[in-house]
């Protein structure tokens, strides 16, 4: 059956209709959404993430081929074992991605709670992460430095969604659709490969959170031991009813200095993580009611 143009159009269309969707469906939540490409698939820290790209890439071009030989044949195409394993590849990817970031950049619940109700992060300890808007840059990086395995898994993955469209243009029996597209094992092993170095480097580095977490955990027990003082003291008999944050400090003066040091501590922590310097009011230890 010969492909008329028909069948690139309405195949077009449906890839054009897809990704509104997906644009729309990633809006911000004052509703505003972006075309851009890299904003539709960015990842769970504000950046540009290679591995939904790649996934979203792989499943717009099949879309487009499937639609286009439904158009052709009336029937919809099977898929080979070969684009299913491509597709499959994608989404191990993405999901070791988000797993490995997830691990190494996010904070304890318990500790993320207490820097909120602080006012040291508003909603990320990522450094603007609700402004920041992603770059290509961040496709091709790791660290701020060229990531060679990124390149590798960027141009590779390109040449595959080509040779699906060409295939399915040009070369494919128009009544099997994919069905007998064949991508040489060569290439899964080498994209396999690329998402593994991908997702081992993210594994691999280190979790610029775990001394944060540590310093926190500690600084909340010292808070802890700071009221506990306190209120004790404001419990004894004879105690002053005046209850501010200078009676506590008179209250306790050792657990107050030691929470002091550490607080300061974690709090220039914070500012390098987030870009954004802790107020001194704020640093203060919460005081019994």
């Amino acid at each position: 059956m010969e492909r008329d143009i028909d069948g690139f159009v309405v195949a077009t269309c449906a890839i054009a209709l897809a990704y509104a969707v997906a644009a729309w469906a990633r809006r911000s939540a004052d509703g505003r959404w972006s075309w851009n490409v890299l904003v539709i698939t960015r990842g769970v820290h504000a950046r540009a993430s290679l591995s939904n790209l790649q996934l979203f890439y792989f499943t717009l071009v099949v879309l487009w081929v499937v639609i286009a030989a439904l158009t052709w044949t009336g029937r919809l195409a099977g898929l080979s074992g070969d684009v299913v394993m491509l597709l499959g590849v994608g989404a191990a990817g993405t999901a070791g991605g988000k797993i490995a970031a997830i691990a190494k950049k996010r904070l304890e619940f318990d500790n993320w709670v207490w820097l909120v109700r602080k006012g040291w992060i508003k909603e990320s300890i990522e450094p603007g992460a609700n402004t920041r808007k992603p770059e290509f840059g961040d496709l091709l990086s790791s660290g701020g430095e060229f990531d060679v395995s990124k390149f590798q898994l960027f141009v590779f993955s390109l040449a595959v969604g080509a040779a699906l469209i060409y295939f399915a243009a040009y070369g494919a029996d128009v009544q099997g659709g994919l069905s007998s597209f064949e991508i040489p094992g060569e290439y899964l092993s080498l994209i396999g490969l690329s998402q593994v170095a991908y997702i081992g480097g993210k594994a691999v580095k280190p979790g610029v959170k775990a001394d944060l977490d540590k310093k926190l955990n500690e600084l909340r027990t010292l808070e802890t031991d700071f009221v506990k003082a306190v209120e004790k003291s404001w419990s004894a008999p004879g105690s002053s009813d005046a209850r501010s944050l200078e009676t506590a400090r008179a209250a306790a003066p050792e657990e107050y200095r030691a929470y002091k040091m550490r607080a300061e501590e974690v709090a220039s922590m914070v500012g390098v993580c987030t870009g954004n310097a802790v107020s001194g009011s704020s640093i203060e230890p919460t005081i019994p009611v």
